[in-house]
Formats: structure tokens, sequence, C-alpha cells
């Protein structure tokens, strides 16, 4: 018996696989379907960062200062994805809430913590309170190296200025009475 002319090994069939024999037309049409079921398949994957990012966010809890790289390199977790991922979850109340979104999509609509803080406070001192809470949870994300969304240049600036407005307002009411309470926006 003769051995077999060609490989038992996956074999490309010139109908399948893009060529350079297609035309534009059969290419466009290859890329269109390829894109569409590429684009399905990520629809699926917010969901999988939202609950990513709860697990993440409850573990940042438990794990000690400083310790935050070593967890996500003991699990195989890259430092971006895992801030995306916290960054998803925070700004959706469920995994639902991004059912239908690219996972760029639904960091592109995150919440900024701080800002929404300053913009809708609960009271005067927790607008305060929680701006320097902010602060220092993003001061020791970076001293620990650990990517945070909130650590651009951009963003904290736009913190800061929520401090020193605080501040400032807390400044006035302190001035014009003995009681911090009547400090008011």
């Amino acid at each position: 018996m003769d051995p077999p002319t060609e490989s038992c090994g996956p074999q490309h069939l010139d109908d399948v696989f893009p060529s350079e024999s297609w035309g534009t037309a059969r290419l466009g049409q290859f890329a269109a379907t390829q894109h569409c079921a590429i684009a399905r398949r990520e629809r699926a994957l917010p969901r999988r960062y939202w609950r990513l990012g709860r697990a993440l966010d409850l573990a940042r809890d438990k794990v000690p200062h400083g310790e935050w790289n070593e967890f996500l390199e003991q699990h195989g977790i890259e430092k971006t994805r895992a801030s995306k991922a916290r960054a998803i979850y925070r700004s959706f109340d469920s995994e639902g809430d991004v059912t239908g979104l690219s996972v760029e999509e639904a960091y592109d609509q995150r919440t900024r913590k701080f800002a929404t803080r300053a913009q809708s406070p609960t009271g005067p001192l927790q607008r305060l309170t929680s701006c320097l809470d902010q602060l220092v949870r993003v001061i020791r994300e970076l001293n620990a190296g650990t990517p945070c969304e909130d650590g651009s240049p951009a963003e904290l600036h736009a913190l800061i200025e929520c401090l020193v407005q605080e501040l400032m307002r807390l400044q006035v009411a302190l001035n014009s009475s003995t009681s911090a309470s009547s400090y008011e926006p």
C-alpha cells in the first residue's frame, strides 16, 4: 500500500480561507462575516468583566496593603484587565446593566466616583470626606504600583480641584460661623 500523498493535519481549503485569488467583494464579505462573529462574542465579555471586577473589588479589601500586585500575579490576572474590570463593576449596579455593550463601551460609560460625589453629595462634610477618601485610595494604589483608573494626571487634577473647592467652602463657613455645621455649598 502506498503512503498517502497528503498530510492528515489541517487542510486550508481555498474556498474557506481568504487567499490572494479572492476579489475585493469576496474578501469584504468574508471580513464582514468574521467581524460580526467577533462582535457577537465580545458582547458576552462585559458580563464576565463585571463578575471579575466584583471578585477583585471584594478581594482588594482583604488583601494586605502593598500585596495587591502579588495577589494579581499569583492568580495570573493582568493589572490593566483587573483595573478595567473593577472600574466596570463599580460603574454598573448589576451584570445585566452591561448586557449588549462591548467591553470598551462599558468601560467608556464608567462613572468617576469622585466627580459624582462632588456633584451630588449627601451632606456638606460627607462631600469633603468622600473627596479625601478618594484621594487617599488613589495615592495608595499608585504607591502600591497598581494601575488605577482614577490615576491619570487629568483625573487627579480634577480630584484635587474638588478638594480645594470643598476646603475653601469649609474655610468660608468657619470664618463666618463658629460651627462647621453651618457649612453649606
